[in-house]
């Protein structure tokens, strides 16, 4: 997520929730053109999740890999780098929607291709080189809608449907039905949505029945709920406009919610379908932290809608987010076979930056990962600098608009 681009010491192009490449999408702004010139229909994103065709899917993202991928060469002739920073998304928005052994494979074998140029473009100039996933994948075949669990326990209520709502409701008019007949009809929902303020929006959609775990929840009765991918918040006065919880009462109904959480069952399955973690502890120092954060087993995926069940057999998407990634290592001052010792990925971070003999944030979350150098190099013998890093960094004058971006997350899920 690096939209709009800051002004750095090198170059920047823009990736996720960029709108488009007419956007500012890059620092400095020459480097736009320079690109477009360059490479014949760069795409910056793919929307997965506006596909219905996997075919469509699998072809459109071959090219989305071809175009980054002469990106990647055109900035590798730039010869002074320091740090070379560059992502392949196309793995993710690929597995959300298909999840083939042949497909998979095939496309990673294209990725392997492009990993071998890597290579030698590292070993030519003796440069370390990081391969990192920041999460795994797997598949995934029901819902965990953790919005109901906290209304069944009392922690969250569903709004009093109004008028309108009442006489829709016994028409048989819902929002799952309005999307379902739009698009019999062709008429994309999601598409007309963006182009209509947010304001009507929100409007209209607080007047159809529905599952939606903002328009369909009575903030002013709700002392805990979900937002996002797995982050739940005690609705306290400090926090939110529409709190009600005080700040002396949020510890008593965060252990409200994690016991409820944890009590959670599958009738016929022998384990939990989520992890129930203390935010506190997972982010100490972090004031703005979930209040309670939740994780999916294997084959689960959280949903943030307010469904009527609690699980279902139904999800969006074939595959999700799994919290096991990748990290390979190599290089003059990496030692062959050495196996980081529980590492995460927010130690990647401190660990590359370590190697460029670059002080790390002292309020890095993560730590140094030594085991992986050679006994003698210069990252096993120094010791990790530290420092505080206060920037004034500045972000390109970019002519995107906030409610695309916000669009873009909502499609993945990070936004409601």
């Amino acid at each position: 997520m690096t939209y709009p681009p800051e002004t750095i010491d090198g170059k920047m192009v823009s990736g996720m929730m960029t709108p488009n490449v007419n956007s500012g999408f890059t620092e400095p702004p020459a480097l736009g053109d320079e690109i477009l010139d360059r490479i014949d229909d760069y795409t910056i994103e793919l929307q997965w999740d506006e596909y219905d065709d996997d075919d469509r899917l699998v072809r459109d993202i071959h090219s989305l890999v071809e175009t980054r991928r002469e990106l990647m060469r055109h900035l590798m002739e730039t010869p002074e780098w320091r740090l070379f920073f560059f992502v392949y998304v196309a793995p993710d928005r690929l597995q959300h929607r298909v999840w083939d052994d042949e497909r998979l494979l095939e496309h990673y074998h294209y990725l392997d291709d492009i990993l071998g140029e890597v290579i030698d473009y590292c070993d030519e100039r003796e440069s370390a080189l990081y391969v990192v996933s920041d999460h795994g994948f797997g598949p995934v075949s029901s819902s965990v809608y953790v919005n109901r669990v906290l209304a069944n326990h009392g922690l969250l209520t569903k709004r009093k449907p109004d008028r309108s709502q009442s006489l829709l409701s016994s028409l048989g008019i819902t929002r799952s039905r309005v999307v379902d007949t739009a698009a019999a009809t062709g008429l994309d929902v999601q598409a007309l949505a963006k182009r209509l303020p947010r304001d009507l929006v929100d409007s209209v959609a607080k007047q159809v029945p529905g599952t939606h775990s903002v328009y369909d929840v009575d903030f002013s009765q709700t002392r805990a709920f979900l937002h996002g991918l797995g982050s739940i918040y005690v609705n306290d006065t400090h926090r939110f406009e529409s709190g009600i919880v005080e700040p002396t009462d949020v510890k008593k109904v965060k252990t409200e919610v994690m016991s409820a959480l944890r009590g959670l069952r599958v009738p016929g399955r022998d384990t939990a379908p989520i992890v129930v973690h203390d935010g506190a502890d997972l982010f100490p120092d972090d004031p703005d932290a979930p209040d309670v954060v939740v994780e999916p087993e294997a084959g689960y995926m959280v949903s943030t809608r307010l469904a009527d069940e609690v699980v279902d057999d139904h999800t969006p998407v074939v595959a999700n987010h799994r919290p096991e990634g990748v990290f390979l290592a190599r290089g003059p001052d990496i030692a062959p076979g050495a196996s980081p010792d529980g590492a995460t990925v927010v130690d990647v971070a401190p660990t590359i930056l370590h190697g460029l003999q670059e002080p790390i944030p002292e309020a890095s979350d993560g730590r140094v990962l030594s085991e992986i150098f050679v006994d003698g190099s210069m990252p096993s013998v120094e010791s990790p600098r530290v420092r505080s890093y206060q920037t004034d960094r500045k972000t390109s004058s970019a002519t995107g608009k906030h409610d695309i971006v916000e669009d873009r997350l909502r499609g993945l899920g990070y936004v409601e």
